[in-house]
């Protein structure tokens, strides 16, 4: 029999100890054998190819982030380019925080503070964390994001898979302007994930990350006490009682136009229409309804 003294055989994946070598065995009948060099250079390359097969990155401060909770962009998974995240310029552009990482950082001029945020997310980028799940249910995955474009947009990943489908970041005013914007009713199973962000159209800068548990979705009621009368013409912001995730969907918490419905978070205002009509819903945003 062949000699393996201070060498590997490689043929494929699966590892086998013999005597005191590791060989690499074929899954395929007729694989022959290849000897790759030294022990040390074929262990090295063994474990290189075992490990880049499915590469995961570890929790930044060193155990899987809480969720629900409210965690900060920045603090993204250790491992480095193309496992905890990718960004398609080397070096931090912002020259802030982790220095030796190529994901670009500022300090924060976010009215909730923060610290710091990603800067510039463009288009193709991800950042991953590591996070651990108190228990199966729905939750709301909201980035605190802003943009001076209209074009922005993202999708969360947990584990690989899709979760949210596309998201827009609305048109912020500026880039020193944040608010949350996500996706509700997102099923997470117990137990540790990785939830990665990925821009799918730049920019946007990200502040932090805010998973909460989904309200129960109970059924909304009319307005009037009686459901409106189709045909016919009915008032916009005579919309259901239920509140936030029931009766609607608005991406800043408060009514911003003080009108009307005060205990809501829907923005109305007093009403410019020729036909009348008292009042306005203003500035649908993207994603509210």
């Amino acid at each position: 029999m062949m000699n393996l003294s201070n060498h590997f055989v490689f043929c494929s994946r699966r590892i086998y100890r013999v005597a005191s070598e590791i060989c690499i065995t074929s899954i395929t009948a007729a694989c022959g054998f290849a000897v790759v060099g030294t022990r040390a250079a074929a262990f090295a390359l063994v474990l290189g190819a075992l490990f880049s097969v499915r590469a995961f990155g570890t929790p930044f401060s060193g155990t899987p982030i809480a969720v629900p909770g409210t965690f900060e962009a920045e603090n993204f998974d250790l491992g480095g380019e193309g496992i905890a995240y990718h960004d398609n310029v080397p070096g931090n552009a912002g020259g802030q925080y982790r220095l030796n990482e190529d994901v670009d950082i500022i300090l924060s001029s976010d009215s909730l503070g923060g610290g710091y945020v990603v800067n510039n997310f463009e288009t193709g980028e991800w950042l991953a964390y590591t996070i651990n799940v108190a228990a199966s249910a729905q939750y709301n995955i909201e980035l605190r994001a802003s943009s001076a474009l209209s074009t922005s947009a993202f999708h969360i990943e947990v584990d690989g898979q899709n979760v949210t489908g596309t998201v827009g970041v609305p048109k912020t005013g500026n880039w020193n302007n944040f608010r949350w914007v996500g996706k509700t009713a997102v099923p997470l199973a117990a137990g540790q994930h990785v939830l990665k962000i990925v821009a799918d159209q730049q920019y946007f800068n990200l502040n932090s990350i805010r998973v909460t548990v989904a309200p129960f979705s109970a059924p909304s009621t009319p307005y009037s006490g009686t459901p409106i009368a189709v045909p016919g013409s009915f008032e916009a912001e005579n919309f259901d009682l239920g509140g936030e995730g029931v009766a609607y969907h608005d991406n800043v918490p408060g009514n911003a136009g003080g009108q009307y419905r005060l205990n809501e978070d829907v923005d109305i205002i007093l009403s410019a229409d020729s036909l009348g009509g008292g009042y306005v819903v203003n500035n649908f945003e993207t994603g509210e309804w």
